[in-house]
């Protein structure tokens, strides 16, 4: 009878503890939500932790929800951020450590140009089509996070990406807020508006920040941000003529270790790219430093990855510059003047040469079958990539909507 009645009573503690726990997880006050009441909760909560995911393992946590990226002007900040973002969005491995692909906003506040040149490079260098680059966004304008008003203009907008973004870079701080960063107020409402973003479309937070005239007393302005913050990191810039480097170093980790300084190599690319005088755009792509061993190592992988890649494309190139050469002869016209003014810039024109419009190209891609997809979008796609990446690898040029070869 005692061990019925043992049985009984343990019964009615399970169901009084379900119910509590019900009452708690429906109460309004979240005081009464996030309070742990003695062992049996407090180590519920701790076997969660082996659950603990990383949107860039081991650097970025997802418990972590505001990060801070700081250096000087001028530093590597944004070729790095543009590097995780981007790493992120397309669900590559971030040198060498495992991401978790997801929906990428840059904001670039200070200027679009610059991070749309250094997009494209990124994207030249790692061999990307457009299409893998859909779960990247760029908005080119500052958000004054802190100001309501453009809040929520800057909200809906966001709203409208499909899938929201889990991860957003603000770049950076100074631009992306109206207040006085060196008061203590006017930082706490930037921090505050920042986390009620991160609520609203549950996203993680990146702020890039500049520091002082001294860099080892870390970010500028007031201290209310540094102790706001999950996460901090601090690059900076080594130009010493022979090599460029970046040094991304771990400032603040606050639910685990701090991680080793990570050094990156600068290493230039050509964006096919030009502006109005015809001269091509090139930036830098941070590539993780090795030794010697490793970087052969390294390579020869990636060579190995890119050769199978353009393997896989070849048909398409190949196919595409077929089409090309038929037309021509058929449809080919004499360049308009504007476009033959840009021509001459990149190479020696004559009476005989012929330009071939993408209307034209197009068509002619189509009719041959350079994609035997049944959706007449994935078709098109094909096409598109197939020009791009001809483009890429300065087989074509083009300009007004007029393709050549240039080799």
């Amino acid at each position: 009878m005692e061990s019925a009645k043992m049985s009984i009573d343990e019964m009615n503690n399970v169901g009084q503890e379900e119910a509590d726990q019900k009452k708690k997880e429906h109460s309004t006050n979240p005081f009464v939500r996030d309070m742990l009441s003695g062992g049996k909760e407090i180590d519920d909560a701790t076997r969660k932790l082996s659950r603990l995911s990383y949107t860039i393992k081991p650097l970025l946590p997802e418990t972590a929800r505001l990060i801070v990226i700081y250096g000087a002007p001028g530093g590597g900040k944004s070729f790095t951020c543009i590097d995780m973002g981007l790493s992120i969005a397309t669900g590559r491995a971030y040198h060498g450590m495992r991401v978790k692909k997801k929906s990428v906003l840059y904001v670039a506040a200070e200027g679009s140009t610059g991070v749309l040149i250094r997009v494209r490079a990124w994207q030249v260098y790692h061999e990307l089509s457009s299409d893998e680059l859909d779960g990247f966004h760029i908005l080119t304008r500052p958000i004054l996070i802190d100001d309501e008003k453009t809040y929520a203009q800057a909200f809906n907008a966001i709203k409208e990406l499909e899938p929201l973004p889990e991860v957003v870079f603000l770049d950076t701080v100074a631009r992306s807020m109206t207040g006085d960063e060196n008061s203590t107020r006017d930082m706490n409402a930037f921090v505050n508006a920042c986390d009620k973003l991160g609520r609203e479309i549950g996203a993680q937070i990146i702020p890039i920040h500049h520091t002082g005239k001294n860099q080892k007393k870390g970010p500028r302005g007031a201290i209310a941000l540094t102790g706001a913050t999950d996460t901090m990191f601090e690059i900076s810039y080594n130009d010493s003529g022979e090599k460029r480097e970046i040094t991304m170093n771990c400032y603040r980790q606050k639910d685990q270790a701090k991680n080793k300084p990570i050094v990156f190599s600068m290493v230039p690319v050509n964006t096919s790219i030009f502006d109005a005088d015809g001269d091509e755009y090139d930036s830098l792509v941070p590539i993780l430093d090795m030794d010697a061993s490793q970087k052969k190592e390294a390579d020869d992988k990636s060579e190995a990855i890119a050769n199978k890649k353009v393997k896989g494309l070849c048909k398409s190139y190949v196919t595409a510059s077929r089409a090309f050469d038929e037309m021509l002869s058929d449809k080919g016209v004499p360049p308009p003047e504007e476009v033959a003014n840009y021509m001459a810039r990149r190479i020696a024109v004559t009476p005989e040469t012929k330009v071939l419009h993408e209307k034209d190209w197009d068509e002619h891609m189509l009719k041959i079958g350079i994609s035997m997809a049944e959706k007449d979008k994935s078709r098109q796609t094909a096409v598109r990539r197939a020009k791009e990446g001809l483009v890429a690898k300065g087989k074509f040029d083009t300009y007004d909507g007029y393709f050549w070869r240039t080799a």
